[in-house]
């Protein structure tokens, strides 16, 4: 079982109830010995960097961060720490979950947009020229200013954070992440999570719809307008997703995982997995065993 974390298990002594945490990067502690690795978090992360660069995996992708990145980790993704993270790194670590913008309506629609975009999750850097990094360098220490008073005020990091996230859909917004009705989004956020619950057991469209008391139809198409991909290829997408999360983070079998993962019929999932990587199952896991 791959363990699931919230910002307070970061701390040398946990904190309860922790919705939001900034710090330099300079400044980062070892993580505690009880944070193990691979895990998830229930939270999102954004590393801001100014200067070096370090390493991060997630979701079993490698990713180099230099000076003037932004990387995101999206709630629920599979998150490898980086073993030789450096001291010569500067920048901040945010952390925060959905319930810091419970009294922001406005903030809480630009997480969603921003965080669930296709494109960013997929591809979790965003390069700042000088006048973005200026931008967001403010705010940065805007909230690192109030974040280490002695009494924060609660709604002042909540418009601060708000500000910071609002600077980079902006950037976003010229680059990478198309625009969403927001219906749309909100309808593609909870179809997520409805097959993050059942994706072993209901594989069918239909199922869906119901539950989000839409037309088949209709889904389909909220989920190629924000994934742009049809509803079974997304499901077959995810799939194999877990699939290799299962054989880098288990010792399952790969029988095992066919059938954890709903295939009837083992050598059906291993070809389907090597016509989307180009490799066996078994060649997979031996590639990150090394």
């Amino acid at each position: 079982m791959i363990p699931v974390y919230n910002i307070g298990d970061f701390f040398e002594t946990p904190v309860s109830g922790k919705n939001f945490h900034i710090n330099r990067l300079e400044e980062i502690n070892p993580l505690p010995l009880r944070i193990k690795s691979p895990h998830k978090h229930n939270f999102h992360e954004i590393f801001f960097l100014t200067e070096g660069e370090f390493q991060h995996n997630v979701d079993i992708h490698q990713y180099n961060i230099k000076g003037n990145q932004l990387f995101f980790i999206v709630m629920g993704q599979l998150h490898i720490w980086a073993k030789n993270l450096s001291p010569a790194i500067k920048g901040y670590r945010l952390m925060f979950n959905d319930a810091v913008f419970s009294s922001i309506t406005t903030s809480n629609q630009i997480v969603f947009e921003l965080l669930y975009n296709k494109s960013l999750i997929e591809h979790p850097l965003i390069d700042l020229n000088d006048s973005e990094n200026s931008s967001i360098l403010f705010y940065s220490e805007q909230l690192i200013k109030e974040y280490e008073t002695a009494i924060p005020n609660v709604t002042t990091l909540n418009a601060l954070l708000f500000l910071f996230l609002n600077e980079i859909c902006k950037e976003v917004s010229s680059s990478a992440f198309q625009q969403k009705q927001r219906n749309s989004m909100n309808i593609f956020i909870q179809f997520n999570k409805l097959l993050s619950d059942n994706l072993t057991d209901h594989k069918g469209i239909d199922f869906y719809a119901e539950n989000l008391a839409i037309s088949s139809v209709k889904l389909n198409k909220v989920i190629k307008e924000c994934s742009l991909m049809p509803f079974t290829k997304f499901v077959i997408t995810k799939l194999l997703s877990e699939a290799k999360l299962l054989l880098v983070t288990t010792d399952l079998s790969v029988n095992e995982i066919s059938y954890k993962l709903g295939y009837l019929d083992t050598s059906y999932f291993i070809r389907s997995f090597k016509k989307s990587e180009k490799t066996t199952p078994n060649n997979f896991r031996k590639y990150f065993e090394k």
